[in-house]
């Protein structure tokens, strides 16, 4: 769905030819990348329901003078017609500035929901999980946000006592990247998650 093009744009593909064919719609249009002024489109995510009805959702990272954040906020855009037309986007994470990894989900009785992360403690770092219930006929706003739980991340979390000592990493020497040495995670059967 997204594109490596600066901006970032939403673009969702259909095929109604089991996949031999696909057509492309651009459903939003971003204006920048990281590092620079404009609106970069990311961590879209999709869903369907019924006869060719679909929603996407997506971060709106509005980024200022060399890429400093200014605010993210959730964007949707329904189909009725397989993905041949889509709503224009619009704002469900009311009036949060921090929101981003947007997940939509269709409940059986055909309501519309989002859950996404929403940073409230700039000095820890960590986020709220927030849900939304969305317009399934539009897209937008109906109801929320609201707060499922704080996630315990951030930058001031280290580690669990329970878990032990925290996991060691080593250099690949591959690109910089890490693999893990050694984890202290262990699975329900009590054997280490590597």
């Amino acid at each position: 769905m997204g594109d490596q093009r600066a901006g970032r744009d939403i673009l969702v593909a259909n095929s109604g030819d089991g996949g031999k064919t696909w057509s492309e719609k651009r459903v939003a249009q971003g204006s920048g990348v990281f590092t620079s002024v404009g609106d970069v489109l990311d961590k879209e995510y999709v869903t369907a329901w019924g006869d060719g009805n679909a929603i996407v959702v997506w971060g709106d990272f509005r980024q200022g003078q060399k890429g400093s954040f200014i605010s993210v906020k959730i964007n949707a855009s329904v189909t009725h017609d397989a993905g041949a037309t889509w709503s224009a986007p619009t704002v469900i994470s009311a009036s949060f500035t921090e929101s981003f990894v947007p997940v939509p989900t269709v409940a059986a009785d055909g309501r519309v929901y989002v859950a996404f992360l929403n940073t409230t403690d700039n000095t820890t770092g960590r986020d709220d999980y927030e849900v939304v219930e969305v317009s399934p006929a539009t897209g937008a706003l109906v109801a929320g946000p609201f707060k499922v739980a704080t996630t315990i991340d951030g930058f001031t979390t280290t580690r669990s006592p329970s878990v032990g000592r925290p996991t060691r990493t080593a250099s690949s020497g591959r690109g910089g990247r890490q693999h893990h040495g050694r984890s202290n995670q262990r699975g329900p059967s009590g054997r280490r998650l590597v």
